[in-house]
Formats: structure tokens, C-alpha cells, sequence
């Protein structure tokens, strides 16, 4: 599993006033092939291209659910549930990034927080595809 890149826009919005409120807030996770070139000047769902497709994977991604922030020492950990995109011999072979952003229904008002890329493409066409929501380490630890 790759590392999380926080987007600069989530960053700054965490502290302007404009937050997403990481427990409550509906999180999504989607799924872009290698295509896209993640950039920090990125800020809400339409700058994002080249999301996947296939059986088995809907368009705007999957809800994140089992939310929970917690505190370890000086490091607030963002845990969720493991995601699983279900096997199926049509589905798509061409991920390469994962993305989360809070969804608002528009992708021009739905904000960016982080994304992580794989070194090689994955998908669901040979076996389900799970996320871990490492609930051990945290899928995104601000210090």
C-alpha cells in the first residue's frame, strides 16, 4: 500500500474556517488509472480525469464507512473500515490512484483531502480489491 499525499487545498481549508469534518462528513473514495497525474493545485472532484470503469466499480467511488479520529500521543489518527471492490471478470484492471475527497453531489463543490498511488495498476478483475482502513496505523496520521 502506498503513502497518503494530503492535497494543499484540504490543508488549508483544515485551517481557514472551511473544514471537512472527517468523522461526520460523507467521505469517498475513488479510483483513477495511471492517466491521471495527481498535482496540489488540484482542489475539488472536477479537476480529477481518467476515473475507472467496469463491473463492479461505481462512478464517484465508495462511501467510507466505520469513521473514527483518534488521538495516540501528539498524533490524531483517521481510521475506516476496510473498502472492497468485488471480483468480477469485467471489471477494471487500470487503478493505479486511490483519491478521497468529501462529496457534496457536485464534483465542482466536492473537496479533494488526499490520494495515494500504487507503483503498478490493481483492480477487481481477478480477485476482490480491498482498501484497508488500517486501523492499526491510521490511514492518515496529522502530527
Amino acid at each position: 500500500m502506498g503513502t497518503p499525499v494530503v492535497y494543499n487545498q484540504f490543508k488549508l481549508k483544515q485551517h481557514n474556517g472551511n473544514a471537512i469534518d472527517l468523522d461526520t462528513d460523507t467521505i469517498k473514495v475513488l479510483i483513477v488509472s495511471s492517466v491521471y497525474i495527481p498535482s496540489q493545485s488540484h482542489a475539488f472532484v472536477s479537476d480529477i480525469s481518467n476515473e475507472v470503469t467496469g463491473v463492479g466499480y461505481t462512478a464517484g467511488g465508495k462511501v467510507v464507512t466505520g469513521v473514527t479520529l483518534t488521538l495516540d500521543g501528539n498524533t490524531v489518527k483517521w481510521l475506516h473500515d476496510d473498502i472492497t471492490w468485488t471480483a468480477n471478470p469485467s471489471g477494471f484492471t487500470n487503478g493505479r490512484h486511490f483519491i478521497w475527497y468529501h462529496s457534496t453531489g457536485n464534483p465542482s463543490t466536492s473537496k479533494l483531502i488526499m490520494y495515494m498511488s500504487e507503483s503498478v495498476n490493481f483492480g477487481n478483475s481477478s480477485g476482490d480489491l480491498t482498501l484497508d482502513g488500517s486501523a492499526t496505523t491510521g490511514v492518515l496520521n496529522i502530527v
